[in-house]
């Protein structure tokens, strides 16, 4: 994303409507992955009650296509969980 699209609330206004979408199908949880590369947590998972569970960190090579990239064009995917019954 460059660097003018950012911090103007387009990932929080994502993740509250699935959020929303998720509750209204019954949904228990709900969960998300993101770049491990960026320099800090996503705003949308700050101050919120979404854990980060470790187990479902991915690297994206492993995402997309099944098998691990070479390092040089790999990033690692943050994976964060949102239990709905608890929101």
């Amino acid at each position: 994303m460059r660097a003018e699209a950012r911090r103007r609330g387009i990932g929080t206004a994502l993740a509250r409507e699935c959020v929303r979408r998720s509750h209204a199908r019954g949904a228990k949880s709900i969960g998300l992955h993101t770049a491990a590369t960026w320099a800090r947590r996503p705003a949308y998972t700050s101050g919120s009650a979404f854990a980060e569970p470790r187990s479902f960190d991915v690297e994206i090579g492993e995402m997309f296509t099944g098998r691990s990239l070479p390092p040089a064009e790999s990033w690692q995917a943050q994976a964060y969980r949102l239990d709905l019954e608890e929101a």
